[in-house]
């Protein structure tokens, strides 16, 4: 990796997106649509992004990854997933 990289995530409503920007340009940006939530497809999103690009999940540190998740048990998901991946145990 060659620079910042910034993972933002969007799942306030129905309607969401993932995007995913190096050194201040996006990459690549992707609208969602679930009306039943995003837990069921919003990982594998992400590592597609990612891996679209060349980079894993390893390569997104501490402040670099943003997120807007709607509800305590996606956010909740999504920590433990992206644990699981740095194969953190919590």
């Amino acid at each position: 990796m060659s620079g910042s990289l910034v993972l933002a995530i969007d799942t306030t409503s129905e309607l969401g997106s993932i995007a995913l920007a190096e050194d201040g340009r996006v990459l690549e940006q992707v609208a969602l649509h679930s009306p039943d939530g995003f837990a069921h497809m919003l990982f594998g999103e992400i590592e597609q992004r990612l891996s679209r690009h060349n980079f894993k999940i390893t390569d997104l540190e501490g402040p670099t990854m943003a997120g807007y998740i709607s509800t305590k048990a996606e956010a909740e998901w999504l920590v433990r997933e992206m644990n699981r991946a740095l194969n953190r145990n919590v």
